[in-house]
């Protein structure tokens, strides 16, 4: 059961997404609601929760950021998935720099915060292409320099598949673009981790796009 908590100033927007999410069928049990900062981290405090969706401007604290330090320091394990309305580049590129796993627009289909929720589970980040084609390239460390950027010798096929997964893309949707084994590419991506000393597919993420393998060719 993938545990989530939210957090929006409008309490009947979160209700709703309720009903959505017990209408999917999915494996998904929304465990509280919170309309502030305060009442989130205090839900965070006494439940365990694998993914926290926030709605910037909605919360109070998510324009600076503080509140996704704040929940990383209660649970830094804990998956952040924006879901908002807000578009502009300055907001979204806050959010890249601050790490989280997932930005969805309020606007689109519902079907899609429920992937995102599973992705996310799963240990993926999800960038839809409307994000991505944009602001994408301004995924930042703050806390990595030039200088600690990793240039590392890849095979071919290994650029190609560090391309696409820097782009988004799941190993199934990389193993129909490049027309290979869905087994080959998780071999591929493993090596890729195990290269850059990626913990993750985050990491690896932000490997490739500091790295200048992000551009679609």
């Amino acid at each position: 059961m993938i545990r989530v908590a939210m957090a929006d100033d409008h309490y009947a927007f979160m209700t709703g997404l309720i009903t959505i999410i017990e209408d999917s069928e999915e494996d998904i049990e929304v465990i509280g609601l919170a309309e502030n900062g305060d009442q989130l981290l205090s839900l965070l405090y006494k439940e365990k929760v694998d993914i926290v969706i926030l709605d910037i401007g909605g919360v109070k604290g998510m324009e600076e950021g503080w509140l996704i330090q704040e929940i990383k320091k209660l649970n830094p394990n804990v998956k952040i998935l924006i879901n908002t309305m807000y578009k502009d580049p300055d907001r979204i590129k806050a959010m890249l720099a601050n790490k989280v796993q997932g930005y969805v627009l309020k606007n689109k289909s519902h079907k899609q915060l429920i992937e995102a929720i599973n992705r996310l589970y799963r240990g993926d980040i999800y960038f839809p292409e409307e994000i991505r084609t944009e602001h994408f390239e301004s995924f930042i460390i703050k806390d990595l320099s030039d200088e600690s950027i990793k240039k590392i010798a890849l095979s071919p096929r290994e650029k190609e598949v560090l391309r696409l997964i820097s782009q988004g893309l799941q190993a199934k949707e990389v193993a129909d673009q490049l027309n290979i084994e869905l087994n080959t590419v998780q071999t591929h991506k493993n090596n890729l981790m195990r290269k850059t000393g990626s913990r993750n597919v985050q990491d690896l993420t932000r490997y490739g796009v500091l790295n200048g393998y992000y551009a679609i060719e």
